[in-house]
């Protein structure tokens, strides 16, 4: 591949990059494997460099992308030969950390769109109005209340993930699963109508603020959706199925403590 787009990571994931010797007669050698650009990246061959090629040979490179990293994944794996040659390989995508905490239902969750325009007025007295964004900024504000567990698990993703792209999923649109859900499964029946599920966008099957699974929607008709690909784990009748969005957080919020174990915070997160 010439570039490989890896979309939302998750989770620590593979892909396999394919290296053909096109010469029907000539062997190759790979001589230097560098990946630039990613620090939580790694490229590796199926064997020490240099590495031969006979003609019209292929050997499998394997690369590997984990959590720790820059939130922006924006790498070029440059592979170089001993005839001088050399390939490029551009490697994009977002790492994610799912918010998992629901809001504290006593309290609002206040969702804000806004938009920008710029009117101008002509001496004629005609009005032109040119939109200055593509599409309207979307913010979350909710209030959160943690005890024990919950307290814990809000300040280490805190203090681990604050500045970078979070997983948001948006509460107000859950959904329930009416029936079990079996591990491998790639469709899940659901109605999306009128809720905040999109093509190409993020879904959080969720149990508990530690027990949930991000999944990528590939299709939704017909009362279903399709996943891009299997879930990795079983989930019972009444999971919640709730839609996400790709969201920063607008500043560090401020942990007030009640006792010494339980918190509460307020959030404010902005679509990406």
């Amino acid at each position: 591949p010439t570039a490989l787009r890896l979309g939302n990571v998750v989770s620590e994931l593979t892909r396999e990059v394919a290296v053909w010797n096109a010469w029907r007669t000539i062997p190759q050698t790979l001589t230097s494997l560098r990946l630039e650009g990613d620090a939580g990246s790694t490229l590796a061959a199926p064997g020490a460099l240099p590495l031969a090629l006979r003609p019209l040979q292929e050997r499998v490179l394997t690369l590997t992308v984990g959590l720790d990293g820059p939130p922006v994944i924006d790498a070029v794996a440059v592979l170089s030969f001993a005839d001088g040659a050399t390939w490029s390989i551009r490697i994009d995508g977002l790492r994610l950390q799912a918010w998992t905490l629901p809001p504290n239902w006593s309290e609002p969750l206040t969702e804000t769109l806004a938009w920008r325009t710029d009117v101008q007025i002509a001496i004629a007295g005609t009005v032109t109005r040119t939109p200055l964004r593509e599409a309207q900024h979307r913010s979350w504000e909710f209030a959160v209340l943690a005890d024990r567990r919950e307290r814990r698990w809000v300040e280490n993703a805190l203090f681990d993930w604050t500045a970078r792209v979070w997983a948001l999923p948006v509460f107000v649109d859950t959904r329930r699963l009416g029936a079990p859900l079996a591990a491998g499964a790639v469709e899940i029946p659901v109605g999306a109508t009128g809720l905040y599920f999109a093509v190409g966008s993020l879904a959080m099957l969720w149990r508990d603020v530690a027990t949930y699974e991000l999944v990528e929607v590939a299709q939704i008709a017909n009362g279903r959706m399709t996943l891009r690909a299997p879930t990795r784990r079983a989930w019972p009748v009444g999971t919640r199925l709730i839609p996400c969005r790709t969201a920063r957080l607008t500043d560090a919020p401020e942990l007030r403590r009640h006792t010494d174990r339980l918190m509460s915070a307020q959030l404010r997160f902005e679509a990406t």
